[in-house]
């Protein structure tokens, strides 16, 4: 039965991808900040399946190397791992805080899928809910895209 990695293990895509690739009989690899951390990795040890085919390991999208056990011999990687910025949270460096990191953090996982050896045969990269959270249409859909002028006149900082 094939394994598979999923970032970003806690996050909502990535807690619904684990759930589903487990109770098709599947193994994971979730990375998360802190394994440790039960009030934050609890839910996903109540899933169907976790006990005998779910492994936790640390990783920090912003250190490179840290998705080098997670990846290795898998056959696919799946990588939702992303900061979020919540709107009026208080951050005021979106390129920054949001921007930089997913860059830096799609970077290391790639980085890491190219040194593993046996290689993950596919990779699937979710994006971020902050591509189309920002702009000023009501309801929004595949068609909406973060506006860059919305993002700076919202909180003063550069996203370009």
């Amino acid at each position: 039965m094939p394994e598979y990695c999923v970032t970003g293990g806690t996050g909502f895509i990535a807690a619904h991808l684990i759930r589903a690739l487990l109770a098709a009989g599947h193994t994971v690899r979730a990375t998360v900040r802190d394994p440790e951390d039960e009030g934050k990795v609890g839910f996903l040890w109540e899933l169907e399946g976790a006990a005998e085919r779910l492994t936790l390991l640390r990783a920090d999208l912003l250190v490179e190397g840290s998705f080098d056990e997670a990846v290795r011999g898998v056959d696919g990687v799946f990588h939702t791992a992303s900061p979020v910025v919540v709107a009026g949270g208080g951050k005021d460096d979106v390129q920054g805080e949001l921007v930089d990191p997913i860059v830096r953090g799609a970077a290391n996982v790639l980085r890491s899928c190219a040194r593993a050896p046996g290689r993950a045969r596919r990779l699937v990269f979710t994006s971020s809910c902050s591509c189309v959270r920002y702009c000023h249409a009501a309801t929004l859909n595949e068609s909406h895209w973060s506006d860059a002028d919305y993002c700076k006149s919202y909180n003063g900082s550069r996203v370009d």
